[in-house]
C-alpha cells in the first residue's frame, strides 16, 4: 500500500505523527467489502449468555468464599501481632538496658 501524500499537517512536530496515522489506514476505495453480518443461532446465543451468567455467579461465590477465609486469616494475624509486639517491646527494653550499661561502663574513668 503506497503512502498517501495528501496529509495537510502544518506543525512540523505533529506532521510525522498525523501523517503516519493518516497513512496507516486504507482509503475508502481500498476497504474490503465484508458483507452483512451472519445471524447467530439462538442456541449459540443462549449458550453464550448462559456461560456468562454462570461465570459471574461462580465468580461471586468464589469471591465470597475467599473473603470468609481472609477474615479468618486476619483474625489469626491480629492475635499473633499482639504476641509479636509484646516480644518486640521486651527485646527493645533489654537492648536499651544493655546499651545503657555499656555506655555507663565506657563513661567510668579507668584506674591506672
Amino acid at each position: 500500500m503506497p503512502f498517501r501524500t495528501d496529509c495537510n499537517c502544518t506543525a512540523p512536530e505533529n506532521r510525522l505523527f498525523f501523517c503516519i496515522a493518516a497513512n496507516s489506514f486504507p482509503a475508502e476505495s481500498e476497504m474490503a467489502d465484508l458483507g452483512a453480518p451472519v445471524r447467530v443461532s439462538p442456541l449459540i446465543r443462549f449458550g453464550r449468555w448462559s456461560f456468562l451468567v454462570v461465570g459471574v455467579a461462580y465468580g461471586a461465590y468464589h469471591q465470597q468464599r475467599l473473603a470468609k477465609r481472609e477474615v479468618g486469616i486476619r483474625e489469626i494475624e491480629a492475635q499473633q501481632k499482639v504476641i509479636r509486639d509484646a516480644k518486640l517491646a521486651e527485646e527493645k527494653k533489654r537492648n536499651q538496658e544493655a546499651e545503657a550499661k555499656a555506655i555507663a561502663e565506657l563513661s567510668m574513668p579507668t584506674k591506672k
